[in-house]
């Protein structure tokens, strides 16, 4: 299995956690602030429960690793993460000819055919059956994102097992049944200990895999806008008056060796031109913006990239100190 265990195993957990609350009755509710049905009183109507079932699947969507709906006042939003994750699993459901976009929630046979599309992934609340998928999806030729090791076209109970036992403490039955739950829901055939995935289950593995990337990338843009400004000595990082460093930081020096520290700044071709800071109000950054447009043009594109500046130090250009006055 791929290294860097505890990190990986952090990225399945999330993502499983996703798909497990996709449930149909969730899906509806996931759909429900796009759709022409007005009140969630009129939503629990459709879907025959009451509507503190409806309030708790929409608090449930908003509590996921990655937000799909999001509560504005009395509302509900679906998020922009939420509108990719919800696409995704349309692409996955319309290859078995189920439009996610145009279900009729009300219709049982077209709620059936979704929860089909998707058993075993939100019918179990064990996080170990996406440890079993991820295995399968590592030691087969159809994810082509997972950091394949293997790439073998024939899969075996035992190999899957020694892969779960990486991440959690397990025994050989309990993976066996997470395999016959795939099974059972066609999404791998058995033929003595050798498994075969089917088409179904090649389409889960890639939804997984999408997903996986998905939290992934979203962690790691979270944890570049909460981790706090580091210090450093500009005599250990370098003397050049301008370089970028292997990391992506922009670097601004004059060869002091004072104190520096680390602030996110929107530049143009790696020059700072705002940077933020924690104090700074709406009306101030407003401010900035609107000279910013004035100095650049409104069709400038901007780069958001950390900056490292002494506090004797301000930006290079002339546009960036105008903004400081």
């Amino acid at each position: 299995m791929p290294e860097r265990k505890s990190e990986n195993a952090e990225t399945i957990v999330s993502a499983g956690k996703i798909l497990q609350s996709l449930t149909p009755n969730r899906l509806a509710t996931a759909f429900f602030p796009d759709s022409d049905i007005e009140t969630q009183r009129e939503l629990a109507s459709i879907l025959d429960c009451s509507p503190t079932t409806v309030s708790n699947h929409l608090k449930t969507l908003s509590k996921l690793p990655i937000p799909i709906v999001v509560k504005d006042g009395s509302n509900y939003e679906i998020t922009p993460e939420g509108r990719k994750i919800l696409a995704l699993l349309s692409e996955t459901t319309e290859t078995f000819g189920v439009d996610l976009y145009n279900i009729d929630w009300d219709d049982e046979s077209d709620i059936s055919a979704v929860s089909e599309c998707l058993d075993p992934l939100h019918t179990s609340s064990s996080p170990l059956i996406f440890f079993v998928l991820y295995s399968i999806g590592c030691r087969s030729s159809v994810g082509t994102q997972f950091n394949l090791l293997y790439s073998s076209k024939k899969l075996k109970k035992s190999d899957i097992v020694a892969d779960v036992e990486q991440y959690q403490t397990v025994t050989s039955k309990q993976v066996w049944y997470r395999l016959d739950q795939f099974d059972t829901a066609g999404s791998i055939k058995f033929a003595g200990q050798e498994i075969t995935l089917t088409d179904k289950g090649e389409e889960q593995i890639r939804l997984f895999e999408q997903i996986l990337k998905f939290v992934k990338r979203h962690s790691e843009i979270s944890r570049e806008t909460t981790d706090p400004p580091a210090e450093s000595s500009i005599a250990d990082i370098s003397q050049s008056a301008h370089e970028e460093c292997q990391t992506g930081i922009v670097v601004n020096l004059d060869g002091d060796s004072t104190a520096a520290s680390l602030n996110p700044a929107y530049c143009v071709d790696d020059e700072p031109m705002l940077t933020l800071s924690s104090s700074m109000t709406v009306e101030e950054l407003a401010q900035k913006v609107g000279i910013l447009g004035q100095e650049l043009g409104a069709d400038q594109t901007l780069d958001l990239q950390w900056t490292l500046q002494t506090d004797q130090q301000s930006d290079g250009l002339d546009q960036y100190k105008k903004l400081q006055q």
